[in-house]
Formats: structure tokens, sequence, C-alpha cells
């Protein structure tokens, strides 16, 4: 539970802006500092949790899907782009 409560301020203020859907954006950019703040210095009150739901593992699995994504998405724009400039240079 002390990792909740480190985290409550944090979630509090994103149910806020979520609630507010968009129309504060003060509010929304609160939010984001906040999630953002406790993502890079979580409180040490959360390493118990963090170690028994194995968030790290999943947190890199999730990375490494997102880089596999992303080289598919760059070899298919890579792909595109080639036949585009073959289709250019035959016009020419």
């Amino acid at each position: 539970m002390p990792c909740v409560a480190a985290l409550a301020p944090t979630v509090v203020s994103c149910v806020g802006a979520a609630a507010q859907e968009g129309a504060n954006p003060i509010s929304d950019a609160a939010c984001l500092a906040g999630a953002v703040n406790a993502a890079v210095n979580l409180p040490a009150s959360c390493d118990t949790c963090l170690d028994e739901f194995d968030v790290k593992g999943k947190v890199k699995a999730a990375a490494s899907k997102v880089e596999d994504a992303a080289g598919e998405v760059g070899d298919k724009v890579g792909s595109v782009a080639g036949e585009i400039g073959d289709k250019i240079g035959s016009i020419f």
C-alpha cells in the first residue's frame, strides 16, 4: 500500500484530467508531468510490486515488440520509397 499512497496524487490528477476530456490543457499537462515523473522517479516503496509482478520484464518485452514493429515499418517505408523512385525513374 505504500506504493499506492506514493502514486495517488498522480492518479488523482490524471483521473481529473480524463474526466474533463481535454477541456483543460493545464490539467492534462499536470497529469502528463506527474506520470512521467512517477515513471522516471518511481518511489522505492513500489520495488516490491515491480518484482512481484515482473514489471521490468514486461516493459522490456513491450519495448522489444515496439522496436520490432518500428523496424518493420522502416522496411516497408524503404520498400515503398524504392518503388516510387523506380516509377519516377521510368517516367523520365
